[in-house]
């Protein structure tokens, strides 16, 4: 298992230099002219061998990450910079409760400011209103500077920005200590950093490889890694990658796939790219997100009790169903995700709509065949909610 440990880090071999050495090693240990072919029973076991080799590198790769002081995270990165001796500037902001007296109606809004005894405080987690004359408890504010501050000994405070009808601001409960903000900024810069480096993990790589290309807003890969289920349930063979996504040329997400997937990967699709030219020519396939238009019938019967003189017209009632059926389905109704009359139903009681006695949520992909069932959704598929396919059945 070749590798190399510099100041750069830990590198590791490539697929392609793997399958190399363990080509080399059965030519040294068996014959030299024994198959290296991907057609081959030999050049087959080959590959699978520098697979295995590639990928715990990869393994010990990521171990040494995790040790690595300039990719540590969270605790493991202020134990790093401890061991260093490198400084960190942690502080906090004070912050107070106070009340604020108004002589008419008044509005308070983050940002507007107060002092004491030369400090600034700004207004946060506001706006703060009041009609009429009185005053405001519960104000919160918070000091500009990274300090303690105990404004009991400061003295009055201070109105900095006038706002119309504010008299006047006192303090009620202090000191209160905020959240802890990092004021190093060479450390903050170290952390994004961390937070935004590549995926270690293949398919999180690819899937966040893919959605940087323009235009892509899903991407999602599939590894069937089940050799006693090929193709598996999803119709992906034994060792592809299946990546489906939304968005973007079909060169850029192929490209994509290439570069952020491991070497020498099957990637498995209906749409199939050709990248490269001559002997280098490769195939990546992938699946686009296929839209499926469902259509929703709701019956339902309103009520004959005390309670129908709350009932909605039909326009209303029209609108209030089509509103609780359009929220729930624009953060529900994703890539993959079954439709379930159920759920549907379970929307339109939740929203509470009066003088309703019973009702039925039935679904269709055609608005002909209805059906209480649920309505599967495959890994390349997304429901589409529309008010247009929407019908309601009043009795």
């Amino acid at each position: 298992m070749p590798f190399s440990l510099t100041s750069a880090g830990l590198t590791i071999q490539t697929y392609t230099e793997a399958l190399a050495d363990v080509q080399a090693d059965f030519r040294s240990r068996i014959s030299s002219r024994i198959a290296t072919t991907a057609g081959s029973f030999a050049g087959q076991l080959q590959r699978i061998i520098a697979l295995y080799d590639y990928r715990a590198q990869e393994k010990l790769q990521q171990l040494v990450q995790m040790f690595d002081p300039r990719l540590a995270t969270g605790v493991h990165l202020d134990q790093r910079l401890a061991d260093l001796g490198v400084s960190r500037e942690p502080a906090r902001r004070a912050e107070v409760l106070g009340t604020a007296v108004a002589s008419g109606s008044m509005t308070l809004n983050d940002g507007t400011r107060v002092s004491v005894g030369g400090y600034t405080f700004e207004v946060i987690d506001g706006p703060y209103s009041i009609v009429g004359a009185g005053s405001i408890t519960g104000v919160r504010v918070r000091s500009q500077l990274y300090q303690t501050i105990d404004v009991s000994t400061l003295g009055a405070w201070t109105i900095v920005d006038a706002v119309a009808n504010w008299d006047s601001f006192g303090d009620t409960s202090q000191p209160i200590n905020g959240n802890v903000q990092e004021t190093d900024a060479a450390y903050r810069a170290r952390a994004e950093e961390e937070r935004y480096a590549r995926a270690q993990d293949p398919l999180d790589a690819i899937e966040a490889g893919v959605g940087l290309v323009d235009g892509v807003d899903f991407a999602r890969a599939y590894h069937n890694v089940d050799p006693t289920n090929d193709p598996n349930a999803d119709g992906i063979p034994y060792d592809s990658i299946n990546v489906v996504v939304n968005g973007g040329t079909d060169e850029d997400v192929a490209q994509a796939i290439e570069n952020y997937g491991p070497a020498a990967t099957r990637f498995y699709g209906a749409v199939g790219v050709t990248l490269g030219t001559g002997a280098r020519q490769r195939v990546v396939g992938f699946d686009r997100v296929a839209d499926v238009d469902m259509h929703i019938r709701v019956s339902l019967t309103t009520s004959t009790s005390e309670e129908s003189g709350d009932a909605l017209s039909s326009g209303d009632l029209d609108k209030a169903i089509k509103t609780a059926l359009g929220d729930f389905t624009a953060s529900r109704w994703v890539q993959g995700k079954d439709v379930i009359p159920a759920e549907l139903l379970g929307a339109v009681i939740n929203a509470g709509i009066p003088a309703i006695d019973a009702i039925t949520v039935e679904v269709s992909d055609d608005g002909a065949s209805w059906s209480v069932a649920k309505y599967p959704i495959t890994i390349r598929q997304r429901a589409i909610y529309s008010d247009a396919r929407v019908t309601i059945v009043e009795s």
